[in-house]
C-alpha cells in the first residue's frame, strides 16, 4: 500500500506506478502536485498553450496514441485548449 499524504490509503497497483513513475516521465511542463493528494489522474501539463502543445507531440514521438483531457473550470478549459492548444499540434504534424 502507499500512502497520500492528507488523504486515504489506497492499494490500487496503477495508482502506486502512477506515482512511483511520475518524476520520471517526459516534459518539463508535468506537474504533479497534486498526486500525493488525489492521485494519478491529477497528473497535469502545466505552461503556455506552446508548451503543453510542444509536450503532447513529445508523448505523441514516443508513441502515445491516445489522451484523457480535461480541465478546471471544465468548459472554458476545453474552449481555450481547443483554441490555443489544438491548433499548435495540428500545424506542427502538417497534413494529414
Amino acid at each position: 500500500m502507499w500512502e497520500r499524504k492528507g488523504y486515504a490509503r489506497d492499494d490500487s497497483k496503477m495508482y502506486q506506478e502512477a506515482w512511483d513513475s511520475s518524476k520520471d516521465w517526459l516534459s518539463p511542463c508535468l506537474w504533479t502536485g497534486m498526486v500525493p493528494f488525489c492521485g494519478p489522474v491529477w497528473t497535469t501539463l502545466l505552461g503556455t498553450p506552446q508548451q503543453v502543445a510542444e509536450a503532447l507531440l513529445a508523448y505523441k514521438r514516443i508513441g502515445v496514441t491516445q489522451f484523457i483531457l480535461s480541465g478546471y473550470p471544465d468548459i472554458e478549459e476545453v474552449e481555450r485548449f481547443g483554441r490555443e492548444v489544438v491548433p499548435l499540434v495540428r500545424a506542427a504534424e502538417g497534413p494529414l
